[in-house]
């Protein structure tokens, strides 16, 4: 089994230095990732929780600035309650919009690398060589699936760490009252299905990611790199500069993409026998 990464031609680097970036929950293109539906304030007996919380809180501090008196404390919950609750419901959307901007806050301190289970030769990797080897003028690397270092993104592991194939749903997941879930990162619309994405999710203090959130990995994870139909010569004679001079990556194969004659995918022959 194996999972590819489609990434355009600056990427290269990736192969020269063996570090890749976990990107940031933020920085993704699609404005909905990592944005799930609030629609579990719309259950009543969680809704009298965040009211509760809201006039518990604004109670302490009138107590604690002297404004009333610690044995009104009860008294002047329940009042707060009725008003808030009126304000609450008046002001619902918004209240779920600064709930979901606070979440995705949040996010920020998870880093995610995005790999694809779609082979370079299938037709349906037309749309990701599209989307992200710069029009067929990138790379494609493929990685060992059950190789140490992707099997370490375990949360068993005791760091914050994990991994899962992305789920697509015609309905946005819903955000949960404590922590990110699973759910979240792990779940985008389905008209991103084409990707078959499989992620790898780390914390921003990983101690392996350094200042701009990439992970060293070992030469012995990559199996494969195909070239785009539209490579430049430049890129070619890097990738094979790059691999004959690291014996780390001597068992490294390369294909050379090109666009089948008769049919719409991407065949590829191999440079390297």
């Amino acid at each position: 089994m194996a999972l590819f990464k489609y990434a355009s031609p600056e990427r290269i680097d990736v192969l020269e230095r063996l570090r890749i970036r976990f990107t940031s929950g933020d920085e993704f293109n699609d404005p909905f990732e990592i944005t799930p539906s609030a629609r579990f304030m719309d259950n009543p007996e969680y809704f009298d929780r965040f009211v509760t919380r809201y006039a518990d809180r604004q109670a302490s501090r009138e107590i604690a600035e002297g404004k009333i008196l610690r044995e009104k404390r009860e008294e002047r919950i329940a009042g707060l309650k009725v008003k808030l609750s009126s304000d609450f419901k008046s002001n619902l959307l918004g209240i779920k919009g600064a709930a979901l901007g606070a979440m995705r806050t949040r996010f920020k301190d998870y880093r995610i690398l995005c790999l694809s289970r779609v082979n370079p030769e299938d037709p349906a990797a037309l749309l990701l060589w599209g989307h992200y080897t710069a029009g067929h003028a990138g790379l494609v690397f493929e990685f060992a699936q059950d190789h140490e270092w992707i099997l370490a993104h375990d949360s068993r592991t005791g760091d914050l760490r994990d991994m899962g194939e992305v789920e697509y749903r015609t309905e946005r997941p819903l955000l949960e009252e404590s922590a990110v879930r699973r759910n979240c990162y792990l779940t985008k619309s389905k008209h991103w299905e084409y990707e078959h994405e499989h992620r790898l999710i780390r914390s921003n203090s990983d101690r392996e990611l350094d200042a701009l959130s990439l992970a060293p990995f070992p030469g012995s994870l990559i199996l494969s790199v195909t070239l785009g139909a539209n490579v430049t010569d430049e890129t070619h004679e890097k990738v094979v500069e790059i691999l004959n001079g690291n014996r780390a990556l001597a068992h490294v194969k390369v294909y050379q993409g090109e666009l089948h004659v008769d049919e719409y995918r991407v065949a590829r022959s191999l440079l390297n026998p």
